[in-house]
């Protein structure tokens, strides 16, 4: 579905996160995984980046099924297509919560979108034709 409504013309999540947080498109996933990581696991996030460990790669995997889409619609569906199929499991994702929070990454999609939709809707009026 994220696929589909690329090619609208749109801004994508993915875009508008780095634009607005002046990110390198090569960091995307990386920044938007700290930025919505569960607060007490940020150090170990942090250093599991470092080591390029396998146990963040289903957030990353997220992350990077949620970068394509263009609106909050889009996004939530996906997320929760996501949460759905891929349900947290196991002590460390579970019950101690050690990934990024769904909460986190629709709040910052709430905001990248209203962004979006706000300065559209504030674009100057081109004047009109009649005299």
């Amino acid at each position: 579905m994220a696929d589909s409504l690329q090619s609208t013309g749109e801004k994508s999540f993915r875009e508008l996160y780095c634009e607005k947080r002046g990110c390198p498109p090569e960091q995307f996933e990386e920044r938007v995984l700290l930025e919505c990581f569960y607060q007490h696991g940020l150090p170990l996030a942090r250093w599991l980046l470092e080591k390029r460990s396998h146990f963040l790669d289903k957030d990353l995997e997220l992350i990077k099924l949620l970068a394509p889409t263009c609106s909050l619609n889009e996004f939530n569906y996906e997320l929760e297509n996501y949460r759905f199929y891929q349900p947290p499991e196991g002590l460390l994702r579970g019950r101690l919560r050690l990934r990024v929070s769904g909460r986190r990454l629709l709040a910052l999609a709430k905001e990248l979108f209203a962004n979006k939709n706000n300065s559209q809707q504030t674009a100057p009026v081109p004047p009109s034709s009649q005299p």
